[in-house]
């Protein structure tokens, strides 16, 4: 019993490294984003964060940084389409329309 419970506590533990490492890698593929619509308090919508996770496990970082870096240069003015571009980008990627 004592072996179980070590293997779920070692399990948990890479579990929230992976979470942890996702999390950094959103906030730092958004940098862009963040730099030009909210320097001074870097924030974003939870739904907006949820399909950003996506993208980065599913892209990587690099890939969703350069998206947007793209979006924020279209789409200067509005944070929304600016995002919607970013997603729309992404989804490209992801279906393999690049």
């Amino acid at each position: 019993m004592a072996e179980r419970e070590e293997q779920i506590r070692g399990y948990a533990e890479i579990m929230q490294a992976r979470k942890d490492r996702i999390d950094n890698d959103c906030w730092s593929a958004l940098e862009p984003y963040f730099d030009h619509f909210c320097p001074e308090d870097p924030n974003i919508r939870r739904d907006w964060l949820s399909s950003i996770k996506r993208f980065v496990s599913e892209l990587g970082v690099y890939e969703v940084e350069e998206a947007a870096e793209i979006a924020v240069s279209k789409c200067p003015h509005s944070e929304r389409q600016a995002f919607k571009y970013l997603c729309g980008i992404c989804w490209k990627k992801i279906k393999g329309d690049q």
